[in-house]
Formats: structure tokens, sequence, C-alpha cells
């Protein structure tokens, strides 16, 4: 299935090298984050796709695509091609095909490594059941709340620092708009004399 949503995707273009989004790459194939990691990892060894960087680069796409040939085309083309990072471009895909080693990758800066890692670990951080009690309403609420943000962030390339404080305002503002019906905290049942005390 993956195979398939990278070469059909919206965002494959002329030059076959576009930004690859595993959010979406997740929801659309219906595989978790190990499993799309494997399968990455399999079709750059099979030297279908490169995976890099947040990037894919199709292999052969040039060999099975007509662009260039008119001048309208190759203007296009170039048009693309000046949008891709140069480190995407740079990977040598021109190995024997009969030798089974990956491609040859260039090096990422240890710093973006570390920022991605902290951006993961954080979201491994979340406290839903936190959350949860501190606006009042169930969990699956807050899970929701949450999803809906982090597709907000994707699609609009703006990413929250605080993310409990974020969903907490997201809450509060759906609360406000009568999206969301609060729960009520449950009462005492029994006074100190053991009597009902509804």
């Amino acid at each position: 299935m993956l195979f398939l949503f990278t070469l059909f995707n919206e965002n494959n273009n002329m030059c076959g090298i576009y930004e690859f989004n595993d959010q979406e790459a997740m929801l659309w194939t219906g595989l978790n984050s190990t499993e799309l990691e494997d399968a990455k990892k399999r079709f750059t060894k099979e030297k279908k796709f490169i995976f890099y960087g947040g990037w894919v680069r199709v292999l052969n796409h040039e060999k099975y695509n007509c662009y260039g040939r008119g001048e309208k085309q190759e203007a296009a083309l170039q048009r693309e091609l000046s949008l891709v990072p140069s480190f995407i471009k740079e990977i040598d895909t021109s190995m024997d095909t009969s030798i089974d080693t990956p491609p040859i990758l260039p090096i990422i800066h240890k710093s973006k490594i570390i920022n991605q890692k902290s951006e993961i670990e954080e979201d491994k951080k979340f406290d839903f059941g936190k959350v949860a009690l501190q606006t009042s309403v169930p969990v699956s609420c807050v899970k929701d709340t949450y999803e809906r943000l982090l597709d907000w962030e994707k699609m609009k390339g703006v990413f929250y620092k605080d993310k409990e404080a974020a969903v907490r305002n997201w809450i509060r503002r759906d609360k406000k708009e009568g999206k969301i019906a609060a729960v009520k905290k449950p009462r005492k049942l029994l006074n100190s004399n053991g009597g009902g005390n509804l």
C-alpha cells in the first residue's frame, strides 16, 4: 500500500522528489510508525525510493515519465527541481543494481537529529489524564483534541511548544462554543455516619 501511496499521492510531481509526510502516509495506508519505517527501509534497500530527511526520491522516475520533451515542460521541471533541497538531489543513485547495497546518503547534522528526537519525546510525555482532569472532559475527548492539534500543526506548519496548554485552550474554546460538554464531578456518596448523602 505504501508503494502505491508514494507513487500516486498528490505531492508527487514532475521531478519525482517531494516532501514526504509520515503522518499522512500512516493515515492513508493504515500502517503504524514502526511498520512505516520498516517499509521505507525495505523500499530504499530494493532501490525503489530513497526516503531521507523528510523527503522522498522516486528512483527511475525519469525513465518512466516523458517530462521535459517540450520547452514549457522542461521549464516546469527545472522550476520544481529548484525547490528541492540540494542534499536530496545530490544522493548518488547511479549504483549497479545487481549489488544489494542501499544508496549512499549524505550526513545530516547531529543537531537536526537531536531536534527530531526531542519532538518525539515531547509527544510521548503528553499526559492525557492530567489534561482531562484539568478541563473536566473525558480522556477520549482530550485524545481527539490532541489529534486535531497535530493535524492542524502539520497543515499550517506551525508547532506549539507546550502541547498540553494548547489542548487545554482548544478544549476551553470548544466548551464555550458548546461543542463539548463538561463531565460533572462525582459527589460524595456517603457522609461520615455511613448514611446516604445524595
